[in-house]
């Protein structure tokens, strides 16, 4: 199951925190990214991660707070 199959409805906000399975997270939510443009928040961000949000126009913004290693993306 991805996300892409499961949800229906607009959605605002994602937040990612899989332990290691954030990258397929994201990939498996490709139509709902496109489609809804939620803000998204993700634990381990990676290169595969950037491209996908890149290809549909997002911005990275990174924490600065201590010890905070999440970073969230808003589309422009």
């Amino acid at each position: 199951l991805t996300l892409d199959n499961i949800i229906n409805q607009p959605i605002d906000f994602l937040k990612v925190d899989c332990e290691t399975a954030d990258t397929q997270i994201i990939e498996g939510a490709e139509q709902l990214i496109a489609k809804y443009r939620p803000t998204i928040q993700v634990e381990a961000p990676t290169d595969i991660i950037e491209n996908i949000l890149n290809k549909y126009d997002y911005q990275r913004y990174q924490h600065t707070e201590y010890n905070f290693t999440d970073v969230v993306y808003l589309p422009k």
